[in-house]
C-alpha cells in the first residue's frame, strides 16, 4: 500500500523527473520499489529530503492523501 501511494504521490513530477527520482532512489540509497524490504518510510524522507530538500514534504503530503484513498 505504501509504495503504491508514493508513486501515485510522484504523478505530481512527471513521467521524466519521476523516473528519475526513481533511478537516484535506487543507486544511491538502494531503495527499490519491486523490492518492499528496501522500502519504508523513514528511508524514504531521509532520501527525498537529501534529493528534492523541501519539496520532500510536498511529495511525502501526496504520498500520505494516497494512503487515505488506498
Amino acid at each position: 500500500m505504501q509504495i503504491a501511494a508514493f508513486v501515485r504521490a510522484l504523478d505530481i513530477l512527471g513521467e521524466s523527473s519521476k523516473q528519475a527520482l526513481l533511478y537516484h532512489l535506487k543507486e544511491h540509497y538502494g531503495i527499490v520499489l519491486e523490492d518492499a524490504s528496501s522500502f519504508s518510510i523513514e528511508r524514504l524522507n531521509v532520501a527525498l529530503q537529501d534529493l528534492v530538500g523541501e519539496a520532500a514534504e510536498v511529495i511525502m503530503g501526496n504520498m500520505r492523501m494516497e494512503m487515505g484513498r488506498l
